[in-house]
């Protein structure tokens, strides 16, 4: 539903996709770490096995520049003796809630999705309410004059090439394009 690439292509909505549930993965840790150090005392070592395993997920958003760091840091959390240490520490980790980034994400992966069939209705509307109903332009909408040019494409334009041998030579000779591009060519001549 989107122009931007594949995944891993600089400006792909893949990429902000990936961001956007980080973020909310990191704001979920932080609400769990919360209800986690709101409990009573008895509750909270009745849970002696699920801070752990919660601590376990988070250390996965830490970056490390180095293994020491890692190291340093898992041997923090092992001497760690009271939940209050760990959340703190796990809480350091997360950082603060960033709503603003959340948001701008949301409306890049809208602003992506330019080939959805309600690109220009529902989700211009929903661009709209989350800018405030501040004024944005996401392009023109051809897509009544695309819809009509691929209707004017026959169904199999090689045979109305005005060089069929050579289409059929490209297909028959391996050059630097994929084996998968060949066989797909190869099966449209056969057809």
């Amino acid at each position: 539903m989107s122009t931007t690439g594949s995944e891993g292509s600089p400006g792909s909505i893949c990429n902000d996709v990936r961001n956007l549930i980080q973020l909310k993965t990191k704001s979920r840790s932080r609400s769990f770490l919360q209800e986690y150090g709101e409990l009573p005392p008895r509750t909270t070592d009745g849970g002696h096995q699920i801070l752990p395993e919660g601590v376990d997920r988070i250390i996965g958003f830490a970056n490390f520049s180095t293994a020491e760091d890692m190291a340093v840091l898992a041997a923090n959390v092992a001497r760690a003796r009271r939940p209050e240490q760990l959340i703190g520490m796990m809480g350091t980790i997360l950082g603060d809630p960033d709503p603003p980034a959340e948001q701008n994400l949301m409306l890049e992966i809208l602003r992506k999705l330019d080939r959805h069939p309600d690109y220009h209705g529902l989700i211009a509307s929903q661009i709209s309410e989350m800018m405030g109903g501040g004024s944005f332009s996401i392009g023109e909408n051809v897509r009544d004059q695309v819809d009509a040019l691929s209707r004017l494409l026959p169904s199999r334009p090689y045979g109305l090439s005005s060089d069929p041998q050579g289409v059929i030579r490209r297909a028959t000779t391996p050059t630097a394009t994929s084996a998968s591009r060949i066989r797909i060519t190869k099966s449209c001549l056969r057809t």
